[in-house]
This record gives structure tokens, sequence and C-alpha cells, in this order.
């Protein structure tokens, strides 16, 4: 299943436990492997997660884990969030404004356009993705990535 498209983070837990049992792996030796929580596996496995909280790194290692692409569970928005500086600096580029002027295009303040290129972990919400941003990370994955 190419999870890019999907929408649900219940979808992304089934494909976890999917790709695991694929694998003949129980959530004990992806825990074991990945050092992580059992209630981790679990909460996520069972769908209990959002794509603006989610662990990408982990995510990463359980993929990883299972001998499968680091990214075969993210949907747009979660590589987006991977990603988002060098998506974000990418549109700018290409539609020829400032980091500055990102905010009146995203209809931000302009404190929160340059937090999302200046601080870790900072990134447009799912909302603002849709409606702003999809269509370019769509576009940018299928030259990067």
């Amino acid at each position: 299943m190419d999870c890019r498209s999907v929408t649900s983070p219940e979808i992304i837990g089934q494909a976890m436990t999917a790709m695991r049992l694929r694998h003949s792996l129980t959530a004990v030796s992806i825990t074991e492997k990945i050092q992580v929580n059992t209630s981790t596996i679990s909460r996520y496995e069972n769908g209990h997660f959002t794509f603006e909280q989610a662990d990408l790194d982990m995510l990463e290692s359980y993929a990883a884990a299972c001998g499968e692409d680091r990214y075969s569970l993210f949907n747009y928005y979660l590589i987006f969030r991977k990603f988002s500086k060098q998506i974000l600096s990418d549109y700018i580029i290409k539609n020829n404004i400032t980091k500055s002027d990102s905010a009146k295009v995203f209809g931000v303040s302009k404190t929160l356009a340059l937090n999302w290129f200046n601080k870790e972990n900072r990134c447009p919400s799912m909302k603002l993705w849709e409606d702003k941003l999809k269509e370019f990370t769509v576009e940018w994955i299928e030259r990067n990535i």
C-alpha cells in the first residue's frame, strides 16, 4: 500500500500492523528493535495519533525494523513535515517571494512564517498545507524522493 495519499491515521496504523505481520514480527520485537514502549506501538497501530503530532523518527524506525523503505508509512503531509524547510524554501524560490512575504501568501503572521523556516519541528498545519502547499509538495516529492 502506498500511504502517500492516505488521509487517516487509522489506515496508516493498519498499514503498520500489516507490515509487521508480513515480516513475521511481533509488537514486542519491534519495540525492542526501535526502543519504544509497547504502548506507543499499540497506539500507532490502532491509529491513535494525529498527523501533526506524529513521531516521524519512530515511523521511520518502525518501517526500517521491518526491512521496508523508511518513508513507506508516511503520507504526503508527513513527508512535508519531514522536509518542510526544503519544500518551503523551494516554494518561495519558485514563486519569487521572500520568507517575510510568505506570511501574506499563507495568511499568517510574519513571526509564524519565519518560525517555519528557522525553528526545528515547526511547519504549517495540515489544514493550511492542504489549502496552500499540497500540490507543490506532491510535485516536490515526485522530483526528490
